[in-house]
């Protein structure tokens, strides 16, 4: 987290018995509000290879927008060389632009 400037890196990891719940779009939205209504972070940016097509639809219904694409971003696990058919989707959230979460109604 970069305190001066209001920002920080979100990275999340879900393994396959994760994945089909809406836990990734739940877990984003939830630490999303969290950094913007309770640090007071004006931008949260992130990376997702483009191989990894399930992450960026995540992303995208949080309200992040791409910024660019990073070439030849992962090695392979071979030969260590990176593989230029290899990139990562950049994209950023601004406190105005990213869905705030749903508030949790809790059973009494």
């Amino acid at each position: 987290m970069d305190q001066q400037n209001r920002s920080c890196n979100f990275r999340i990891f879900l393994g396959r018995a994760g994945r089909d719940r809406g836990l990734g779009t739940e877990a984003t939205r939830l630490i999303v509000g969290y950094g913007f209504e309770g640090l007071g972070l004006h931008r949260i940016s992130l990376e997702v290879y483009s191989f990894n097509p399930r992450a960026r639809r995540v992303y995208e219904k949080a309200g992040f927008q791409a910024e660019g694409i990073l070439r030849e971003t992962c090695a392979t696990a071979i030969s260590g060389s990176m593989r230029p058919s290899c990139r990562s989707w950049t994209a950023s959230g601004l406190c105005t632009e990213v869905s705030r979460p749903r508030r949790l109604v809790r059973s009494r």
